[in-house]
């Protein structure tokens, strides 16, 4: 759906439509992000600080973006960790933290759902 970038003490989260019909799939999208994360504030859920839409000058490519909390990394970070060479550690998670992250992973869902919402992309890279 979307890329983040971390800039500075912000991650720009954007959406881009290459025609009017993804155009308009992108806004609905962004609408639902944007409502769906500003009405849950939960340490465990990522804060949106701001939205933007952008376009470059002479291009009918728009951009819908997010400013999100930075986050360290995501989970595929600590599952797959990696040395300074990119190359596989094999290093495993130990019980403990297995635990911890998944006692986190289950109180931001139960805020989501408190909050009436359903994540529907839970996967790694989505678990900041």
């Amino acid at each position: 759906m979307g890329q983040g970038q971390q800039v500075a003490d912000l991650v720009v989260k954007s959406i881009k439509a290459d025609n009017a019909e993804d155009e308009e799939e992108a806004i609905s999208a962004l609408r639902s992000e944007i409502k769906a994360l500003c009405s849950i504030q939960h340490k465990h859920i990522v804060a949106v600080y701001g939205f933007a839409l952008t376009a470059r000058p002479g291009s009918d490519v728009k951009s819908y973006v997010l400013l999100l909390e930075p986050c360290d990394s995501d989970l595929n970070a600590e599952i797959y960790p990696k040395d300074a060479d990119g190359r596989s550690t094999g290093a495993r998670l130990t019980w403990a933290r297995r635990l911890k992250l998944a006692l986190e992973m289950a109180q931001g869902m139960e805020a989501i759902h408190a909050a009436h919402q359903l994540h529907l992309d839970l996967k790694p890279g989505n678990i900041l």
